[in-house]
């Protein structure tokens, strides 16, 4: 699976979320696709951050 997360920065980056809760939203959506396609490989694109992937993770 490939996926383009589109500027994955965490709340308060200049390219991020404008706060945490959306932030935790979109970090919410993302674990939930990938975990119901139940892919055996995940390549993202645009994770800005690593603190993101490992938020992610």
């Amino acid at each position: 699976m490939t996926w383009n997360v589109g500027n994955l920065f965490p709340a308060g980056h200049p390219d991020g979320p404008p706060d945490a809760e959306t932030y935790d939203v979109k970090i919410a959506y993302l674990a939930t696709t990938i975990r119901g396609l139940n892919p055996d490989v995940v390549a993202l694109q645009e994770v800005g951050d690593p603190r993101c992937a490992r938020d992610l993770a």
